[in-house]
């Protein structure tokens, strides 16, 4: 008797396979398979909820948990994980396909962790992350020309940053590679 080999992988599954079987469906059953689809995926129902315009609690929400790790509330200190705001960003920019929405995500998260590092320090990993999502942040804004947009802001994160490891230094030579090459 022949045992079946369980670590054999299973068919790729391919976009062109799900378009033909979608294709298959009628009108309802694809309505009722999206909305299952939403009661069941948390990130599927943010994804529609912003697609349809409704996106101010779905932003605040992303926020809320980048400033819960580096923003000091009225009711608790900040938890200065990097990785659940980090991941916070990166959540956002699957539920999203609107470029000014996922620029003002990353600014955030840059503008949160700079202005912690300027008001508590923290570990050199921290500034780290913070110069390379603010260079991701420019080079995406400039891929999607937003970088007038959020020249202001994108300033005052330079302005108000420490010294601490260079830090400044580092957020003002990408700032000035991005908006001095620019004119």
């Amino acid at each position: 008797m022949k045992i079946a080999n369980l670590n054999m992988p299973s068919p790729k599954f391919t976009i062109s396979q799900l378009k033909k079987a979608l294709a298959n469906k009628s009108k309802e059953e694809l309505i009722a398979e999206i909305a299952t689809l939403c009661q069941t995926f948390k990130p599927v129902k943010e994804y529609y909820v912003n697609l349809m315009g409704d996106d101010t609690d779905i932003i605040a929400k992303y926020k809320a948990i980048i400033t819960k790790e580096f923003v000091w509330t009225k009711t608790s200190p900040p938890k200065a994980r990097l990785s659940v705001a980090r991941q916070s960003v990166t959540d956002f920019k699957k539920i999203s396909n609107k470029p000014e929405q996922i620029a003002e995500i990353m600014l955030y998260f840059v503008e949160c962790v700079s202005g912690f590092l300027t008001d508590y320090d923290g570990p050199e990993n921290q500034y780290t992350s913070a110069e390379n999502m603010y260079e991701d942040t420019l080079k995406y804004m400039e891929q999607h020309t937003l970088l007038h947009q959020f020249a202001d802001r994108t300033k005052l994160v330079v302005i108000g940053a420490t010294d601490a490891y260079g830090h400044s230094d580092t957020l003002q030579s990408t700032y000035d590679d991005y908006y001095l090459s620019s004119q």
